[in-house]
């Protein structure tokens, strides 16, 4: 189900920024919550490995925002900066105290690593965690 409309050709006719939207309101009719979103300046082409990898680890973070934040609001914010896409979840749980990293987690960070980005997760500084993803431009 998950997999559903993901397609690549349905993926390669959206430019970065509607991904990031599709991604954002294909979460919040799966679980009834808005998502805030950001969305600054991205690439006006991607590659469909880029488009892919940033869906699936917004759709990952979302739904890891969802389940372990206790249903708290998530945020994204999307944007380029020195030949990267960054994006971020945000969410307003009670931070990353005694979570084990599991195949999500790893799943995210695989997909951002074969395409030479990364991804870092922490807290926002009092409490909620972040989940920042780092994917190459070109």
């Amino acid at each position: 189900m998950l997999a559903r409309g993901l397609a690549l050709p349905e993926l390669a006719a959206l430019d970065l920024g509607e991904v990031v939207e599709r991604a954002c309101s294909d979460h919040e009719r799966k679980i009834g919550r808005h998502v805030d979103r950001a969305i600054g300046p991205l690439p006006v082409t991607s590659s469909p490995a880029l488009k892919i990898a940033a869906y699936r680890i917004l759709q990952e973070a979302l739904a890891n925002a969802f389940r372990h934040a206790n249903g708290s609001a998530a945020s994204v914010r999307v944007a380029a900066r020195d030949g990267w896409v960054v994006l971020e979840c945000v969410d307003a749980g009670p931070g990353l105290d005694g979570h084990e990293e599991g195949l999500g987690i790893r799943g995210m960070r695989e997909r951002a690593e074969l395409l030479g980005g990364r991804v870092e997760i922490g807290t926002d500084g009092s409490s909620g965690t972040v989940v920042r993803a780092s994917l190459p431009v070109s």
